[in-house]
C-alpha cells in the first residue's frame, strides 16, 4: 500500500524519469542484442562441423576396409593360381608323364629321359624357416629331367606348345639345338639336348620370429 501511495504522489515528471530508469535497467539486465543467439548458432555450426568430420572419417575408414577386403580376395585368388601352377606335390613320375604325353602328341622321338637327382632330401621332415629367413629359393623345389630329343622343327615346336599349355610351370634350361644332319641341308630334323624342369612348393614350415 505504501508503494502505491508513493507512486500516486509522484508528479508526472518524476513518473517519466522513473520509467526511463526502469527501461534502462531492463535494457541492461535483460535485453539481448543477438549475442546469445549468435553464440548458439556458432556452437551449433561447430557441432555440425564435428559431426561431418566424424562422418567423413567413418566413410574413409569404410572405403579403406572395403579396399583391403578386395585386396585380400585378389591375393587369395592369386595364391590359388600359384598353387595350381606350382603344386605342393609334384612327383618325378608326374613330370615324366607330362613329357611323354607331349612327345606322343607332337610326334617327337625321345632318345634320353633321365631324372636329375635333387640336392634336397624330399623324405626329410619339413624344414623350419623363420619369416626373416624366407628367400625365393627356399620356397620352391625343382623336379628336373635330362632330355634328348630328335624331331622335325615343326614337331618340336608342337612339343614346346604342349608344354607351354600345361597348367604347371615348366621350364627348359641349359639346352642346345643342332641340326640332326650336317650333310643333308634339306633335312629339317633337329637334335635337342637339355633340361626340362618342373616346380613344386618346398617342404618347409614357416615359424614366427627367429630360430
Amino acid at each position: 500500500m505504501k508503494a502505491l501511495k508513493l507512486f500516486a504522489e509522484l508528479t508526472l515528471g518524476r513518473v517519466i524519469i522513473l520509467a526511463l530508469f526502469l527501461t534502462a535497467g531492463y535494457y541492461v539486465s535483460y535485453f539481448d542484442a543477438g549475442e546469445s543467439i549468435e553464440k548458439q548458432i556458432s556452437d551449433a555450426n561447430a557441432e555440425i562441423a564435428t559431426e561431418e568430420a566424424r562422418k567423413n572419417g567413418i566413410t574413409i575408414t569404410m572405403r579403406k576396409e572395403e579396399e583391403m577386403r578386395g585386396n585380400v580376395q585378389q591375393l587369395q585368388r592369386n595364391l590359388e593360381v600359384v598353387k595350381s601352377k606350382i603344386p605342393a606335390d609334384l612327383r618325378e613320375v608326374d613330370m615324366q608323364s607330362v613329357i611323354n604325353a607331349a612327345a606322343a602328341s607332337s610326334g617327337v622321338s625321345i632318345k634320353l629321359l633321365n631324372v636329375i637327382p635333387s640336392d634336397r632330401d624330399r623324405s626329410a621332415p619339413p624344414k623350419q624357416v623363420s619369416i626373416a629367413e624366407i628367400k625365393p629359393e627356399n620356397l620352391i623345389d625343382e623336379v628336373k629331367f635330362r632330355v634328348s630329343i630328335n624331331a622335325t622343327f615343326s614337331s618340336f615346336l608342337d612339343f614346346l606348345d604342349y608344354l607351354a599349355k600345361e597348367n604347371k610351370v615348366i621350364k627348359l634350361r641349359n639346352f642346345k639345338i643342332v641340326r640332326a644332319s650336317l650333310t643333308n641341308v634339306e633335312e629339317d630334323h633337329i637334335d635337342f639336348d637339355g633340361e626340362i624342369v618342373g616346380f613344386k612348393q618346398a617342404n618347409i614350415q614357416i615359424i614366427q620370429g627367429t630360430k
